[in-house]
């Protein structure tokens, strides 16, 4: 009962059939009922006149608490990625929720005291979300968290066909420009390699904040010229 104790949930046993019963709760309580301030799961051993038992447990929510992995309401994305789901429940007392300062294409969703927001953003930037609820008895929970969603470089990748005789050299160019670092489909991983077997070549560059994005490039064996293909 989250109505009869302001700021705290009633648990109460009801045993049948209707008989003489002694009470243990997990609280220390050893009566029908116990009184609670904070989330958890609590247990109760029931026994009777012959002196057989029952073990019964409740999980109680209080407000809104985190259910999803640790740090999912405090995490970073990469633009054009999908969050990692959070999740929070809330106690029974709660009849609906709204959030809002989420990024464009993440949404939330309310069922069965259970909150999900979950998609893919579609802008950059810095976004703190607040979880409102409403109520049926006692007071209003809240919940904030932040998501922060930052671009992929773009990558471009320049063949020179005359630096190294007998060999192009490829070298990847991210932007903007920053520290990031590079692997090739070859192995290499710094910003430029050189091959002598024409063929598709790829490099991902990822960015400071984790951020990665591919190029791919057809090199062949022509000396004489050079050529630049971007891919975005």
């Amino acid at each position: 009962n989250y109505c009869a104790i302001a700021g705290k949930v009633l648990m109460k046993a009801v045993p049948t059939p209707a008989g003489t019963y002694t009470y243990s709760w997990s609280t220390g309580r050893t009566t029908d009922t116990s009184s609670v301030s904070s989330s958890g799961t609590y247990t109760v051993t029931v026994t009777n006149s012959t002196g057989c038992q029952t073990v019964t447990s409740v999980n109680v929510v209080i407000g809104i608490i985190l259910t999803s992995a640790s740090g999912t309401n405090n995490q970073n994305v990469c633009l054009g990625d999908t969050i990692r789901r959070v999740t929070y429940s809330t106690g029974l007392n709660v009849t609906g929720v709204n959030v809002t300062g989420l990024p464009s294409g993440v949404t939330f969703a309310f069922s069965s005291n259970t909150i999900t927001l979950n998609g893919t953003p579609a802008l950059a930037g810095t976004y703190t979300y607040t979880i409102t609820s409403t109520v049926s008895c006692g007071s209003a929970p809240t919940a904030t968290g932040v998501i922060r969603v930052f671009e992929k470089p773009t990558v471009s990748i320049s063949t020179d066909y005359c630096a190294v005789p007998g060999r192009i050299r490829l070298k990847a160019t991210a932007l903007p420009v920053g520290t990031c670092t590079y692997s090739w489909s070859n192995g290499a991983n710094t910003d430029t390699t050189s091959v002598t077997i024409a063929g598709i070549y790829t490099v991902t560059a990822t960015n400071a904040n984790g951020c990665s994005r591919t190029a791919s490039i057809q090199a062949g064996l022509e000396l004489d010229r050079k050529s630049t293909r971007l891919n975005s």
